[in-house]
Protein backbone atom coordinates (compact mmCIF):
# COMPACT_ATOMS: atom_id res chain seq x y z
CA UNK A 1 0.00 0.00 0.00
CA UNK A 2 2.98 2.54 0.97
CA UNK A 3 4.93 1.26 -2.53
CA UNK A 4 1.86 2.20 -4.69
CA UNK A 5 1.30 5.59 -2.28
CA UNK A 6 4.82 6.60 -3.68
CA UNK A 7 3.83 6.31 -6.99
CA UNK A 8 1.67 9.31 -6.51
CA UNK A 9 -0.73 7.73 -9.37
CA UNK A 10 -4.22 8.45 -8.51
CA UNK A 11 -5.10 5.35 -10.86
CA UNK A 12 -3.76 3.17 -8.00
CA UNK A 13 -6.66 4.41 -5.76
CA UNK A 14 -9.42 2.20 -7.64
CA UNK A 15 -7.36 -0.82 -6.95
CA UNK A 16 -7.14 -0.35 -3.30
CA UNK A 17 -10.93 0.39 -2.62
CA UNK A 18 -12.64 -2.70 -3.80
CA UNK A 19 -10.18 -4.41 -0.58
CA UNK A 20 -10.91 -1.40 1.29
CA UNK A 21 -14.66 -1.93 1.17
CA UNK A 22 -14.24 -5.34 1.62
CA UNK A 23 -12.86 -4.47 4.89
CA UNK A 24 -14.88 -1.91 5.96
CA UNK A 25 -18.00 -3.75 5.34
CA UNK A 26 -16.83 -7.22 7.44
CA UNK A 27 -18.84 -6.35 10.64
CA UNK A 28 -18.84 -9.88 11.60
CA UNK A 29 -15.22 -9.90 12.35
CA UNK A 30 -15.86 -6.37 14.20
CA UNK A 31 -18.40 -7.27 16.35
CA UNK A 32 -16.13 -10.68 17.63
CA UNK A 33 -13.10 -7.91 18.11
CA UNK A 34 -15.70 -6.15 20.08
CA UNK A 35 -17.07 -8.90 22.07
CA UNK A 36 -13.96 -10.69 22.18
CA UNK A 37 -11.16 -8.88 24.26
CA UNK A 38 -8.45 -11.23 23.99
CA UNK A 39 -9.21 -11.30 19.78
CA UNK A 40 -9.46 -7.57 20.17
CA UNK A 41 -5.69 -7.68 21.56
CA UNK A 42 -4.49 -9.27 18.61
CA UNK A 43 -6.45 -9.87 15.37
CA UNK A 44 -8.39 -6.35 15.47
CA UNK A 45 -4.89 -4.66 15.76
CA UNK A 46 -4.10 -6.07 12.74
CA UNK A 47 -6.93 -5.60 11.08
CA UNK A 48 -7.31 -1.87 12.12
CA UNK A 49 -3.59 -1.63 10.94
CA UNK A 50 -4.25 -2.72 7.54
CA UNK A 51 -7.44 -0.05 6.87
CA UNK A 52 -5.94 2.48 8.81
CA UNK A 53 -2.80 2.09 6.09
CA UNK A 54 -5.63 2.27 3.08
CA UNK A 55 -7.45 5.45 4.77
CA UNK A 56 -3.94 7.08 4.26
CA UNK A 57 -3.17 5.97 1.11
CA UNK A 58 -6.47 7.34 -0.37
CA UNK A 59 -6.22 10.96 1.28
CA UNK A 60 -2.99 10.80 -0.26
CA UNK A 61 -3.65 9.53 -3.70
CA UNK A 62 -7.22 11.35 -3.77
CA UNK A 63 -6.68 14.84 -2.53
CA UNK A 64 -10.00 17.47 -3.37
CA UNK A 65 -11.34 14.83 -5.95
CA UNK A 66 -14.79 13.96 -3.91
CA UNK A 67 -14.35 10.72 -4.78
CA UNK A 68 -17.49 9.03 -3.69
CA UNK A 69 -16.06 5.14 -3.13
CA UNK A 70 -13.22 6.53 -1.16
CA UNK A 71 -15.65 8.17 0.82
CA UNK A 72 -18.16 5.72 1.22
CA UNK A 73 -15.41 3.70 2.58
CA UNK A 74 -14.33 6.26 4.57
CA UNK A 75 -17.46 6.97 6.02
CA UNK A 76 -18.25 3.38 6.80
CA UNK A 77 -15.45 2.16 8.83
CA UNK A 78 -15.48 5.57 10.82
CA UNK A 79 -18.57 4.62 12.20
CA UNK A 80 -17.08 1.37 13.69
CA UNK A 81 -14.18 3.14 15.03
CA UNK A 82 -16.26 5.76 17.05
CA UNK A 83 -14.30 8.48 15.81
CA UNK A 84 -11.60 7.61 17.42
CA UNK A 85 -8.52 7.37 14.45
CA UNK A 86 -7.02 10.77 13.02
CA UNK A 87 -5.32 9.12 10.05
CA UNK A 88 -9.23 8.42 8.97
CA UNK A 89 -10.24 12.24 9.29
CA UNK A 90 -7.31 13.44 8.00
CA UNK A 91 -8.28 11.30 4.83
CA UNK A 92 -11.89 12.33 4.53
CA UNK A 93 -10.82 15.94 4.73
CA UNK A 94 -8.15 15.61 2.21
CA UNK A 95 -10.28 14.25 -0.11
CA UNK A 96 -13.60 16.04 0.32
CA UNK A 97 -12.59 19.04 2.64
CA UNK A 98 -16.21 21.43 1.92
CA UNK A 99 -18.71 17.98 2.59
CA UNK A 100 -16.00 17.41 5.80
CA UNK A 101 -15.97 20.35 7.43
CA UNK A 102 -19.85 20.56 6.70
CA UNK A 103 -20.71 17.87 8.92
CA UNK A 104 -19.29 19.65 12.03
CA UNK A 105 -20.66 23.04 11.09
CA UNK A 106 -23.64 24.67 12.48
CA UNK A 107 -26.83 25.43 10.92
CA UNK A 108 -27.90 29.01 11.04
CA UNK A 109 -29.20 30.62 14.21
CA UNK A 110 -28.27 27.23 15.49
CA UNK A 111 -25.20 27.73 17.60
CA UNK A 112 -23.00 25.25 17.37
CA UNK A 113 -22.77 21.78 15.57
CA UNK A 114 -24.33 19.16 17.58
CA UNK A 115 -22.54 16.25 15.91
CA UNK A 116 -19.42 18.01 18.91
CA UNK A 117 -21.45 19.25 21.19
CA UNK A 118 -23.42 16.27 22.02
CA UNK A 119 -20.13 14.40 23.26
CA UNK A 120 -20.64 11.19 21.56
CA UNK A 121 -17.39 12.01 19.07
CA UNK A 122 -14.04 12.29 20.51
CA UNK A 123 -12.64 15.70 19.42
CA UNK A 124 -9.23 14.93 19.25
CA UNK A 125 -9.50 12.86 15.77
CA UNK A 126 -11.39 15.33 14.25
CA UNK A 127 -9.47 18.26 15.50
CA UNK A 128 -6.39 16.96 13.57
CA UNK A 129 -9.15 16.60 10.43
CA UNK A 130 -9.99 19.88 10.80
CA UNK A 131 -6.38 21.09 11.17
CA UNK A 132 -5.94 19.33 7.75
CA UNK A 133 -7.82 21.96 6.23
CA UNK A 134 -5.17 24.72 6.83
CA UNK A 135 -3.98 23.30 3.57
CA UNK A 136 -7.19 24.50 2.07
CA UNK A 137 -7.02 26.41 -1.36
CA UNK A 138 -10.94 27.27 -0.19
CA UNK A 139 -11.18 30.14 2.04
CA UNK A 140 -15.21 29.51 3.12
CA UNK A 141 -13.86 25.65 4.04
CA UNK A 142 -10.96 27.34 5.90
CA UNK A 143 -12.70 29.75 7.76
CA UNK A 144 -15.11 27.55 9.24
CA UNK A 145 -12.48 25.18 10.36
CA UNK A 146 -11.29 27.73 11.99
CA UNK A 147 -14.62 28.54 13.37
CA UNK A 148 -15.15 25.17 15.05
CA UNK A 149 -11.70 24.87 16.41
CA UNK A 150 -11.93 27.46 18.22
CA UNK A 151 -15.25 26.83 19.55
CA UNK A 152 -13.62 23.40 20.46
CA UNK A 153 -10.81 25.65 22.54
CA UNK A 154 -13.22 27.55 24.02
CA UNK A 155 -16.66 26.00 25.12
CA UNK A 156 -16.87 21.92 25.11
CA UNK A 157 -15.09 20.33 27.79
CA UNK A 158 -13.10 17.77 26.35
CA UNK A 159 -10.62 15.50 27.28
CA UNK A 160 -7.15 17.39 28.05
CA UNK A 161 -5.33 15.51 24.88
CA UNK A 162 -8.30 16.97 22.67
CA UNK A 163 -7.18 19.81 23.68
CA UNK A 164 -3.83 19.71 22.65
CA UNK A 165 -4.80 18.55 19.30
CA UNK A 166 -7.23 21.26 19.22
CA UNK A 167 -4.19 24.00 20.08
CA UNK A 168 -2.03 22.42 17.15
CA UNK A 169 -4.50 22.54 14.68
CA UNK A 170 -5.58 25.73 15.37
CA UNK A 171 -1.81 27.06 15.40
CA UNK A 172 -1.62 25.42 11.92
CA UNK A 173 -4.29 28.25 10.21
CA UNK A 174 -1.86 31.32 11.89
CA UNK A 175 -4.71 33.23 12.84
CA UNK A 176 -4.76 37.04 14.00
CA UNK A 177 -5.38 35.61 17.69
CA UNK A 178 -3.11 33.03 17.89
CA UNK A 179 -0.81 34.46 19.96
CA UNK A 180 -3.57 35.22 23.00
CA UNK A 181 -5.16 31.68 22.77
CA UNK A 182 -1.87 30.10 23.27
CA UNK A 183 -1.11 32.46 26.17
CA UNK A 184 -4.77 31.51 27.50
CA UNK A 185 -3.66 27.80 27.64
CA UNK A 186 0.07 28.25 29.11
CA UNK A 187 -2.13 28.75 32.29
CA UNK A 188 -4.34 25.67 31.63
CA UNK A 189 -4.49 23.15 34.66
CA UNK A 190 -2.96 20.27 32.02
CA UNK A 191 0.71 19.69 32.32
CA UNK A 192 0.01 18.36 28.28
CA UNK A 193 -1.66 21.72 27.47
CA UNK A 194 0.70 23.52 28.64
CA UNK A 195 3.46 21.94 27.66
CA UNK A 196 1.77 22.19 23.71
CA UNK A 197 1.08 25.93 24.70
CA UNK A 198 4.82 26.40 25.28
CA UNK A 199 6.07 25.05 22.14
CA UNK A 200 3.83 26.26 19.72
CA UNK A 201 4.26 30.09 21.41
CA UNK A 202 8.03 29.18 21.12
CA UNK A 203 7.25 29.25 17.26
CA UNK A 204 5.83 33.17 17.28
CA UNK A 205 7.79 35.87 17.67
CA UNK A 206 9.59 37.28 20.84
CA UNK A 207 7.88 39.79 22.65
CA UNK A 208 7.59 41.58 26.47
CA UNK A 209 4.53 39.95 26.63
CA UNK A 210 5.50 36.49 26.05
CA UNK A 211 8.19 36.21 27.78
CA UNK A 212 6.75 37.34 31.21
CA UNK A 213 3.80 34.88 30.20
CA UNK A 214 6.15 31.98 30.06
CA UNK A 215 8.42 32.46 32.85
CA UNK A 216 5.24 33.24 35.48
CA UNK A 217 4.06 29.62 33.45
CA UNK A 218 7.48 28.28 34.57
CA UNK A 219 7.27 29.35 38.25
CA UNK A 220 4.19 27.80 38.37
CA UNK A 221 4.96 24.59 36.93
CA UNK A 222 8.71 24.21 39.10
CA UNK A 223 6.47 24.61 41.89
CA UNK A 224 3.28 22.71 41.54
CA UNK A 225 3.88 20.32 38.86
CA UNK A 226 5.27 17.59 41.28
CA UNK A 227 4.90 14.53 39.26
CA UNK A 228 5.54 15.54 35.40
CA UNK A 229 8.05 17.69 33.85
CA UNK A 230 6.86 18.29 30.63
CA UNK A 231 5.89 21.74 30.94
CA UNK A 232 8.42 22.62 33.27
CA UNK A 233 10.74 21.48 30.12
CA UNK A 234 8.72 22.87 27.08
CA UNK A 235 8.69 26.01 28.69
CA UNK A 236 12.30 26.47 29.23
CA UNK A 237 12.80 25.48 25.62
CA UNK A 238 10.50 28.11 24.41
CA UNK A 239 12.49 30.56 26.90
CA UNK A 240 15.30 29.92 25.73
CA UNK A 241 14.15 30.31 21.77
CA UNK A 242 12.46 33.28 21.95
CA UNK A 243 15.32 34.98 24.30
CA UNK A 244 18.37 33.35 25.54
CA UNK A 245 19.03 35.88 27.96
CA UNK A 246 15.34 36.15 29.34
CA UNK A 247 15.96 32.59 30.27
CA UNK A 248 18.98 32.74 32.54
CA UNK A 249 16.48 33.53 36.12
CA UNK A 250 14.34 30.22 35.09
CA UNK A 251 17.75 28.14 34.45
CA UNK A 252 19.24 29.14 37.78
CA UNK A 253 15.50 28.41 39.54
CA UNK A 254 15.64 25.00 37.24
CA UNK A 255 19.21 24.06 38.07
CA UNK A 256 17.80 23.58 41.72
CA UNK A 257 15.74 20.71 40.91
CA UNK A 258 16.10 17.41 42.29
CA UNK A 259 14.85 15.98 39.02
CA UNK A 260 17.57 15.11 37.42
Amino acid sequence: IRALVSLKDAGAAEKIIPSATEIASNWSKVKVCEEDWKIKQTYCNEFKSEYLEIATALGRLLPNTNNERAITFLETFREIDHYQSPENEIAFARIAPAKYVKEFAAPPNEGDSQIIKNNHLPPSAIAQGLGELANSSDDKVKAEAKRILKSLLNEYPIHNYAVSDALTAYAAFKTDDLNQVLLKHLTHKDTIVRSNAAGLLANQPSSKENIEALNKAFNYSFLNDKHDNDATLAILDALFKLDKKETIPSLFIAATSRDY
